[in-house]
């Protein structure tokens, strides 16, 4: 008797719940433009809706609302909806979103930098120079390695491909760090500008390089498998200053250096790395619907490129098949899935929930990029958010709550969306085929 009162209790309150979406679905109809070879619905007046349903679930995210400005939260969703010819179209809502607030991108740059690598390939359009194509790395300057073998990679050589992967299943800085080279810091920047991105700045590899060893980039050698060098890149040098475009930043009253001592003034980031939430979750969005791009966002990426790109994005570590990403226990599932999991599900068996993302976590700040898509249930939507971890002013990651703040918030968003989305009602659903089969797809090139 207990358990049947018990099941009707849980099964009202779960109609109450769905019923509460539906009002707020109702209600919350963006107003919006459209131009005419962009898709994306630019809404004007989008924060009420991730607003209120955060106030569903006031048990969870009311501390987040009520901190908003000390966690410096940031959130963006886009809703996809298909016509009957299944084509897309997406919905933007943000909440507290503003590109002149700083945060800390981390390897959230990893993106906008393996994108950039692709079309860098694409654009030299050299017989034979493609992503697998071995490379060598030639020091000529202070803080460069000299490196012709990869003992992760597949022959025991680099390539564009396999730093690729290694970014997207393990957030692999040594990779960032080649590719970055690869492009050199001048090119970069001009590209993420012409693109449209005058806010976004990199100018940082991840290995402690100071402001003007960062300019430089190395001797980098392309060749075939029987070591004959088809193409030879010089060394590349920036002339060029570049800064955080939101000029002085400086976070928290202490900080931890790379040292490890702690220094007892604020953090300066004038000398980091920009990228505003939503340039990341554009440039995100655009690599996965890259038909969503209006022509002046345009990348020149392959079809090729485009399912490397879905199928490293959605897998997990141990599903490459590579031996370097087999031990489970240093390369969980649920390494880089920030949303929806909880930091205890290191193992996910739900074959029809993809998550595919890029994440950030660095002097604080915690970030997710993430496209969802159930195969199951017929639902798909984007989701970028970030938080910040530091409540007491000391940038040390002793100090920082992200296992208080940052996943538990991340985890539940990604929940509560997720839920959003099963509720929606959808005037067709979405062909998914196509998607899935993209994102099983057998890597056959293994070099």
């Amino acid at each position: 008797m207990f358990n049947k009162r018990f099941k009707i209790i849980f099964y009202f309150k779960r109609l109450i719940f769905l019923i509460f979406l539906g009002f707020i679905f109702l209600n919350s109809h963006p107003v919006f433009s459209q131009t005419k070879d962009y898709k994306t619905f630019v809404v004007k007046d989008t924060s009420s809706l991730i607003y209120k349903l955060m106030m569903t679930r006031p048990d969870i995210f009311q501390r987040y609302i009520d901190s908003a400005d000390q966690f410096e939260i940031q959130i963006i969703y886009t809703q996809i909806n298909r016509d009957k010819h299944n084509n897309p179209s997406f919905t933007q809502y943000t909440y507290r979103v503003n590109d002149s607030v700083y945060f800390n991108p981390a390897s959230l740059v990893k993106l906008p930098v393996l994108l950039m690598s692709l079309e860098k390939l694409n654009n030299l359009n050299i017989k034979k120079i493609n992503k697998y194509t071995l490379m060598h790395f030639d020091s000529v300057h202070s803080c460069q390695l000299n490196i012709s073998n990869d003992t992760n990679a597949p022959r025991g050589k680099p390539c564009v491909a396999h730093y690729i992967r290694q970014i997207l299943l393990a957030s692999n800085n040594q990779a960032y760090n080649r590719l970055y080279e690869f492009l050199g810091q001048q090119y970069i920047n001009e590209r993420l500008h012409t693109l449209g991105y005058n806010k976004a700045c990199i100018i940082q590899k991840f290995m402690g390089c100071s402001y003007d060893e960062n300019k430089y980039s190395p001797i980098i050698q392309f060749y075939n498998k029987k070591s004959i060098s088809i193409y030879k890149q010089p060394m590349l040098y920036n002339e060029k200053n570049y800064f955080n475009p939101l000029d002085s930043v400086k976070k928290g009253n202490a900080y931890l250096d790379t040292t490890g001592t702690l220094v007892k003034a604020p953090k300066d980031f004038s000398r980091a790395n920009n990228l505003p939430l939503q340039v990341v979750n554009d440039l995100f969005l655009y690599a996965i619907f890259p038909e969503a791009a209006p022509k002046e966002k345009q990348m020149n990426l392959t079809k090729s490129d485009h399912q490397f790109l879905m199928k490293y994005f959605a897998i997990y570590p141990r599903e490459s098949g590579y031996k370097q990403f087999s031990d489970t226990s240093q390369y969980p599932d649920n390494l880089k899935k920030y949303f929806y999991y909880k930091r205890s599900e290191r193992s996910i068996t739900d074959d029809n929930l993809r998550i595919l993302n890029i994440v950030g976590q660095a002097w604080g700040w915690l970030a997710d990029c993430a496209y969802f898509v159930d195969f199951k249930n017929k639902r798909e939507f984007l989701l970028t958010a970030v938080v910040y971890n530091v409540t007491d002013g000391i940038i040390d990651p002793a100090h920082y709550r992200t296992d208080t703040v940052g996943f538990p918030f991340l985890t539940s968003l990604g929940q509560l969306f997720y839920d959003y989305e099963l509720a929606r009602p959808h005037a067709y659903e979405p062909n998914l085929k196509k998607v899935r089969k993209v994102v099983c797809l057998k890597d056959k090139r293994k070099i």
